[in-house]
């Protein structure tokens, strides 16, 4: 039987984030209404003028996706402290990212004003060519992505409201629909920033539930230890030090080939704001990942592996478990807000890239760095303007349906499959955009063969199931893209 008094909190909760996205759009619209605006840029990065707190916020908020309320917990479950370790790894991510190429970044995209993560390439390397292939791999992976975000809204709402999947996943995708397809990015900054707030305080909330409903941490690991004992080693079942070196590149080093992470350091041309942003995402993080794993392992003294018949259902189990049925549609809130989170930034960057970088600009005449700035489709003239809109709304609904289709029959657990996009993404970008940036020497064939090859390890070694030494398959992958890079670089080079 549907569990309504969970339902209808989660509904009204949609109804005011919709009102509230909406609202912003609005006031956004009216300012800029009678200026001569950029669509696409308006759409993709908006003004470049975010504070501190919304920058913040829109990136912890993005980045802690469904894998960190759902299918992360769901893994400490099984695994036990180690996986915990792990998963602390992401923490720093947002002080790596901003540190090291947030100024960099800032320079191009200034110089160059550059909308899109794939512009900085196309200004860096002035290759159509790069830009597409890098485009084409960026929107299949974040429809992947996508599509991870998807399937875990679902099954939150399958296991804790006690309604069907697709009826769970089509309800989600309306909501969604309505959110996004009348948003820019600087109204979903501001959403995030209510949203990351409700992240914040619902995981803060279902680790306190979960110790009061066990009586305390005493009690909590000795029930642990006596039902099994190896979920304290660090290095039990799949655990080894080579996963941990392999986490650390593939969700924190890694990282900095990732283009929604990317694209933040582009929200603010301030880097007084971005030193703020960079302590308050920390912040978040760190209270996020700590509480909502620490709520996954501590689950092994509430629910017994019988109970359980995906990872990713653990925590929609624990909070109808661990909390009154008013508390339990409270908690829900804040992976909903994680998911919706992740799932707009996708979709406003995916849109961007078909729209702008496959499209209009294969439309521009681009032979020098010069023609990067001067060359504009004149999207500011009103018809042109009208069709740039009509495209971008169009293009988002079409990504949408895609995700539910791929939605429909999920795999068994999240983590993974948000991964392989992740690494698909690294595997693209990381050298392009590092190296890039930080030297003048790369070329853009070097670039193509590091996209190539980075990609063609990556998809090769994950469905043979191949591993090199034990260890994930983006090491070997960005080792393989970064070898690649330098010898057809440095071929080129000498040829010319």
């Amino acid at each position: 039987m549907t569990n309504y008094t969970i339902l209808i909190p989660i509904v009204v909760y949609f109804i005011v984030l919709i009102t509230y996205n909406l609202s912003n759009r609005y006031r956004d619209y009216q300012k800029t209404k009678n200026q001569n605006v950029d669509v696409v840029k308006n759409y993709s990065v908006s003004d470049r003028n975010l504070g501190a707190l919304a920058l913040a916020m829109t990136s912890a908020s993005t980045y802690a996706s469904a894998s960190s309320f759902i299918g992360g917990p769901g893994t400490a479950y099984y695994y036990g402290l180690g996986w915990i370790l792990i998963a602390l790894i992401q923490v720093p991510t947002m002080w790596f990212v901003f540190s090291v190429i947030g100024g960099k970044i800032n320079l191009f995209a200034n110089k160059y004003n550059c909308k899109t993560v794939n512009e900085i390439l196309l200004a860096r390397y002035n290759s159509k060519l790069l830009v597409n292939l890098t485009s084409l791999i960026l929107v299949v992976c974040f429809i992947a992505s996508i599509t991870v975000q998807f399937i875990g809204a679902a099954r939150l709402l399958q296991g804790a409201v006690n309604i069907d999947y697709r009826t769970a996943l089509f309800m989600f995708a309306i909501v969604i629909s309505i959110y996004t397809v009348f948003g820019n990015f600087k109204t979903v900054a501001y959403s995030d920033v209510f949203q990351g707030f409700v992240m914040i305080i619902g995981s803060i909330l279902l680790l306190a539930f979960t110790l009061y409903y066990i009586g305390g941490i005493d009690v909590a690991l000795n029930t642990i230890k006596q039902r099994d004992a190896n979920l304290f080693d660090p290095y039990n079942k799949i655990i080894s030090p080579e996963l941990y070196f392999s986490f650390w590149v593939l969700v924190c080093f890694g990282v900095l080939g990732l283009p929604q992470t990317v694209l933040r350091t582009m929200a603010t041309q301030s880097a007084k704001q971005r030193l703020k942003a960079i302590v308050i995402a920390t912040i978040t993080l760190f209270v996020i990942m700590t509480c909502m794993h620490l709520s996954g392992f501590f689950a092994n003294a509430v629910l017994t592996p019988g109970q359980i018949s995906s990872p990713d259902l653990v925590v929609p189990n624990l909070i109808t478990q661990v909390m009154s049925p008013v508390l339990a549609a409270i908690f829900l809130i804040a992976p909903m807000a994680a998911i919706i989170s992740t799932i707009d930034s996708m979709l406003i960057q995916s849109t961007s890239t078909i729209v702008n970088d496959l499209a209009l600009n294969n439309f521009k005449p681009i032979n020098s760095q010069n023609d990067i700035v001067n060359a504009k489709v004149q999207t500011k003239e009103p018809n042109k303007q009208l069709k740039v809109k009509v495209a971008i709304r169009i293009t988002t609904l079409v990504l949408i349906v895609c995700a539910v289709i791929f939605s429909i029959n999920p795999p068994n657990i999240l983590i993974w499959l948000n991964i392989l996009s992740f690494g698909g993404l690294q595997a693209t970008f990381l050298w392009p955009i590092v190296l890039g940036l930080f030297t003048n020497w790369v070329n853009k064939f070097g670039a193509l063969a590091s996209v190539i090859v980075g990609v063609g390890t990556y998809a090769f070694l994950t469905f043979s199931g191949f591993k090199i030494l034990g260890l994930h398959q983006i090491v070997p992958a960005l080792i393989f893209s970064l070898i690649a890079l330098l010898i057809v670089n440095t071929l080129v080079r000498s040829k010319n």
